[in-house]
């Protein structure tokens, strides 16, 4: 065997692979297993040489056979998870870097790769959080340039989750938003945005429009202080934009009811801020300060 000679091509391959030249990369790190192929070192360099060349699967290979040995695994957990999501598998990428999180939480870049993985996933909150975990353990390392990066994307992901939509025109002050109502067959009506109210209510006609069959009945206070009977039905989702709640029960009104209101059974699951001229809906965790 020739050790120092192994050892300089993986050295090189990795070098090779900062540098953004996969092939030699794979090429040198090769070289140096073929002479000792059963250094774990090498293997993991090839694994990480792997992900530089786009080769989720080997790396992913690399990764699992090295977690068979004792030792810490927390980069392994981390790199591997890095192989899943060259991959497309979001799911598989999270778990291995929440594994990599519970084996050390003061594992910056494994918060900041589960913050993608989240963000990619549609879970915008839990993004933030782990952006945010991301820039305040790099903070306490010292490393500026990647608490920076952190923040920013902390602050990409809230903002992108912003919903805004224009007020149509106001009736009393209370400014009316397009909704989509569908129920098999979807129309599109104007709601007074009314954060006093406690359920979202559609006049009889809408109701007919839609096809919609009561299935019970509730009592509400309505305008001028009296207390009403309405039928309630359910429709399969409710938009503002891409705005949705699915399976809502909503109230039906009567022929005296003649605007639909848009109420807290709706809008409670958002951050609502009302401008002059639109209407921003946030997610619970994108008001950053």
């Amino acid at each position: 065997m020739q050790p120092d000679r192994a050892e300089a091509f993986c050295q090189r391959a990795q070098v090779h692979a900062k540098l953004g030249n996969p092939a030699s990369a794979v090429e040198d790190i090769a070289r140096a297993l073929q002479l000792e192929p059963d250094n774990r070192e090498f293997r993991l360099a090839r694994g990480i040489v792997r992900l530089s060349a786009g080769d989720g699967a080997g790396a992913i290979a690399d990764f699992t056979h090295l977690m068979q040995f004792e030792g810490d695994r927390t980069r392994l957990f981390l790199h591997r998870g890095h192989g899943y999501r060259l991959l497309g598998d979001l799911e598989k990428a999270f778990k291995d870097y929440s594994n990599a999180i519970a084996m050390c939480d003061r594992d910056a870049e494994a918060f900041a790769s589960r913050a993608g993985v989240a963000e990619a996933s549609g879970d915008i909150e839990g993004a933030i959080a782990d952006f945010q975990q991301a820039a305040a353990l790099w903070l306490n390392q010292g490393n500026w340039q990647a608490h920076q990066q952190a923040i920013a994307q902390a602050k990409k992901a809230a903002e992108a989750s912003i919903i805004r939509v224009p007020i149509k025109y106001r009736w009393g002050g209370v400014p009316i938003v397009e909704v989509v109502l569908n129920n098999g067959c979807a129309f599109t009506f104007d709601l007074l945005l009314d954060t006093g109210a406690s359920r979202t209510l559609i006049t009889k006609q809408m109701a007919e429009l839609l096809k919609i069959v009561p299935s019970g009945t509730c009592q509400s206070m309505i305008a001028d202080g009296s207390v009403v009977t309405f039928d309630l039905g359910w429709v399969q989702s409710l938009a503002v934009q891409t705005a949705v709640v699915c399976n809502i029960q909503i109230a039906i009104g009567d022929n005296r009811i003649t605007y639909g209101l848009l109420g807290q059974d709706f809008i409670a699951r958002y951050n609502v801020r009302i401008l002059e001229n639109q209407v921003e809906f946030h997610t619970r965790s994108s008001l950053l300060s």
